[in-house]
């Protein structure tokens, strides 16, 4: 990366707005933030633009998502997988977290252009469980059965270059599929390895096994109530609610158990996000698209989280330091000397356009050695 001086930018920090500043770039870092810079450097003029962390995106499925069918084979998957990568990284989604797709697919994407890739490899799930619902030529889903299989799984994908777990613990009926002696071998198992525990449970009797069991992140979380909110706030598990894809989902086709599901999971998501917040939860930001919608979707996310109580200070910063802190990434989501070189430049003011969010003028991702 060339160094590059960022002058005169509304600065987002990860945490607040602290005014116009000037950033600059240099060996993969930031290395200076301040007022007036004299360097020497190439300077882009960025008044009249907001400067802020690369944003992360904690639940993409890179090998899914998109509005053809399905991958028919492990080729076509990476090939969907490269394209959804490059789309987030124009969009200026620096660094994702796929919560579950083909393990060989998502680990051969590593040092290829795109974000920052941290994979879950393949959900783990009870036979017959959420991830395998539609018949998949590739599967993004690994079926276990009792504590012993769901340890050999979050085995296999570490091995295969997996960075964290995701487990699925109920689907669209409803009925939570895991055991707590499973769920406990999974949380133990990726702990003794040093990886973190992202968690699909969209029914409370889900989520209170999530809470009871200890993993990191509770994906959609609908059915959360405010006791069970403060639990996790002591516990430290972050929420990635995932707003905006229940929205979305309500106007296709669905089949009856599918629709009942989401009409569930909508008429819960008030709740659910007031009790995250009067608990003091760390929330998330994850886009979670499904086959039929396009990868990025940074605005209705955004924008859904708004209208559910985040202010647009706290929107932006469970994209940035929010999500770096869920996931673990010490080094990223904030704007300061010394944390990589991952920057978004946004023409005018998020504080107030949060659609800005939409149309990165300037990306700057900073490539793992």
């Amino acid at each position: 990366m060339t160094d590059v001086l960022l002058r005169g930018g509304n600065i987002f920090d990860g945490n607040d707005f602290i005014g116009v500043r000037d950033v600059l770039l240099a060996g993969g870092l930031i290395a200076d933030v301040g007022v007036d810079l004299a360097v020497d450097a190439e300077v882009i003029d960025c008044h009249d633009h907001t400067v802020m962390p690369g944003l992360i995106d904690a639940h993409v499925h890179l090998a899914w998502a998109g509005l053809d069918p399905p991958p028919s084979d492990v080729a076509a998957s990476k090939a969907r997988a490269t394209r959804n990568a490059s789309l987030l990284l124009a969009a200026g989604v620096t660094t994702v977290r796929d919560t579950g797709g083909p393990l060989e697919v998502l680990s051969s994407l590593r040092g290829l252009p795109g974000p920052d890739l941290l994979h879950c490899g393949r959900i783990l799930c009870a036979p017959g469980g959420h991830g395998t619902e539609i018949p998949l030529p590739v599967p993004i889903a690994q079926e276990c059965a009792g504590p012993d299989g769901f340890r050999a799984a979050v085995r296999e994908q570490l091995a295969g270059g997996a960075g964290a777990i995701k487990v699925a613990l109920n689907g669209a009926s409803g009925r939570v599929e895991l055991t707590r002696e499973e769920l406990l071998a999974v949380v133990d198992e990726a702990y003794a390895s040093g990886v973190r525990v992202a968690c699909h449970a969209s029914v409370r009797d889900a989520v209170t096994l999530a809470v009871e069991c200890g993993v990191d992140t509770i994906e959609h979380g609908n059915g959360l109530n405010l006791a069970l909110a403060k639990e996790m706030a002591a516990k430290g598990i972050g929420l990635v609610p995932t707003t905006a894809i229940f929205c979305e989902l309500k106007d296709r086709e669905l089949s009856e158990l599918q629709r009942r599901a989401v009409d569930q999971r909508l008429a819960e998501h008030t709740v659910t996000m007031a009790a995250a917040l009067d608990a003091g939860v760390t929330i998330g930001f994850g886009t979670d698209r499904v086959p039929g919608g396009g990868v990025v979707a940074v605005v209705p996310e955004a924008s859904t989280l708004h209208r559910y109580g985040l202010s647009i200070p706290e929107v932006l910063r469970a994209a940035t330091s929010g999500n770096a802190e869920l996931l673990g990434l010490s080094d990223r989501g904030v704007i300061r000397a010394g944390a990589r070189a991952d920057v978004a430049v946004f023409r005018g003011n998020v504080a107030s356009e949060l659609e800005s969010l939409g149309s990165p003028v300037r990306v700057y991702a900073a490539r793992p050695q």
